[in-house]
């Protein structure tokens, strides 16, 4: 009878001991200031964004090719024509919207 207790004794601190279950409970707090550094990053891309739709609904379609050269946002499109180039654009406008809102990133300022 020692014996099992004595093996049972021993038994389990190993067993805990291998499943890396101490006891101890980690608390992982966000850092505030890195948050607000991407809240900012995501603003000042969405701020280009909207910059560039209005570029590219302002511009003409025979232009519109040689001004997307000079438009400095990589990753929105390809294309050079003014229905894909907006569509792309606000589909992306969508999904930095959606990640500025998943971080709870404060309320954005709507232009008047």
């Amino acid at each position: 009878m020692k014996k099992i207790l004595l093996f049972s004794a021993l038994a389990l601190p190993s067993l805990l001991a291998l499943t890396g279950c101490s006891g101890k409970t980690e608390v992982i707090t966000a850092n505030p200031y890195k948050m607000q550094k991407n809240c900012q990053n995501l603003e000042k891309s969405l701020v280009k964004l909207e910059e560039y739709i209005l570029r590219v609904e302002n511009t003409s379609a025979f232009h519109l090719e040689e001004a997307a050269q000079a438009y400095e946002i990589p990753d929105v499109t390809t294309s050079t024509n003014k229905k894909v180039m907006l569509r792309d654009a606000r589909k992306y406008r969508d999904e930095l919207i959606a990640e500025y809102e998943e971080k709870q990133c404060p309320e954005r300022k709507k232009k008047s």
